[in-house]
């Protein structure tokens, strides 16, 4: 990974071994919540990357899949992207009850 000077970071894994080793590619991904969700943008940019691929990203989606209490028509394009690609979800649900249940507050 790549880091712009002056941003302060440090190495975290440091490899010295004769095994085979993948690390897998790092993006991110932002929606903003008014945007229109294009299937063809959003294909083009994941077959541009390496895998495996640690995709990270803001889509403005809701989905049971990754703990939310509704599923939007945006969630269910993304789930359907997530089974068209091959990638899995990895996430925290509790995170997103908390901040569903701090959004509900407001």
């Amino acid at each position: 990974m790549l880091v712009k000077n002056g941003i302060p970071h440090s190495q975290i894994i440091s490899l010295n071994s004769s095994l085979l080793c993948v690390l897998p590619s790092k993006s991110s991904i932002y929606l903003p919540p008014t945007a229109k969700y294009d299937n063809a943008v959003i294909d083009n940019f994941i077959t541009q990357l390496q895998f495996p691929v640690l995709l990270l990203g803001e889509f403005n989606a809701h989905s049971h899949l990754w703990g939310c209490h509704k599923t939007t028509i945006r969630g269910k394009l993304i789930e359907d992207f997530l089974l068209k690609h091959n990638l899995s979800v990895l996430n925290d649900t509790l995170l997103i009850c908390i901040l569903q249940i701090v959004h509900c507050l407001q």
